[in-house]
């Protein structure tokens, strides 16, 4: 195990945000990989280190989003995902201990490859193009039952629940928007990820003299990643973005799925 320079952390943790504050599914799903394979952090010890880059990059663009004049932020849509994430971290939890999660990264990697390529190749509906000025208790519902899968993903594979919420929140409320979902999605991990972290702390698997740094870079992209997200038309680059992401994302789960079973 070796201890990534600071002067390389600062700039990767920037562009990390920059990406995930852009997107919606935070940074772990880049970040974990990094720390794991070219830093050799022990996977616990980098997903536990990679979620104070979440959790930094988390408040910072929700606050960022707070201040902007076409603030995305909807407090109903983000309190139903809040609610379903705490209960999705306990469930995840006890499956990861209970379960083959090669099968499950198998699984995944699918379904995220079918989501990704939806995402690639079918623009946004009609639907789409207007906010949902009310959301009523059946697509509060929705919006809990995609915070309680991103919940349960989140200690399986050490990635932000917003991959899960994202994707689902757009195909099954298109009404919303992209930037909404996004939104909301940030403003979620800011509770998960600082829940997760603290968990992982009290376990000893949080390396802050990295995680400070990666945050510190954090701090710096979402500034980028929000402004940027609010671009007009961005849209129509996002939703493809996106799709590149869990794409890439699946062919993490699948490499991880081939390695040998844990004695």
């Amino acid at each position: 195990m070796t201890t990534p320079r600071s002067a390389w952390l600062l700039p990767l943790g920037a562009l990390i945000a920059f990406v995930g504050a852009m997107t919606g599914v935070g940074g772990g799903v880049f970040a974990v990989p990094l720390l794991h394979f070219v830093w050799k952090l022990e996977l616990k010890v980098a997903v536990g280190t990679a979620l104070v880059l979440v959790g930094a990059n988390a408040l910072c663009s929700t606050a960022v989003e707070l201040l902007h004049p076409q603030c995305a932020l909807r407090v109903d849509l983000i309190a139903a995902l809040v609610v379903g994430t705490l209960v999705g971290n306990q469930v995840g939890h006890r499956i990861a201990r209970a379960i083959d999660t090669r099968m499950l990264a198998r699984i995944f990697a699918v379904v995220l490859v079918v989501t990704g390529l939806r995402l690639l190749f079918q623009g946004p509906s009609a639907a789409a193009l207007e906010s949902v000025l009310e959301l009523g208790p059946a697509q509060l519902a929705y919006a809990a039952v995609f915070g309680l899968l991103g919940g349960i993903v989140a200690p399986l594979f050490g990635v932000g629940g917003g991959l899960v919420m994202v994707p689902g929140l757009l195909f099954a409320l298109p009404g919303l928007g992209f930037p909404a979902v996004r939104a909301a999605s940030m403003g979620t991990s800011v509770v998960s990820a600082a829940r997760s972290a603290w968990l992982h702390h009290g376990d000893g698997r949080v390396r802050w003299n990295v995680g400070l740094w990666l945050g510190s870079g954090a701090l710096l992209g979402s500034v980028g990643g929000v402004l940027v997200a609010h671009g007009e038309g961005f849209e129509a680059v996002g939703r493809p973005l996106l799709g590149v992401v869990l794409l890439g994302v699946a062919l993490r789960f699948a490499l991880e799925s081939r390695r040998p079973k844990p004695t």
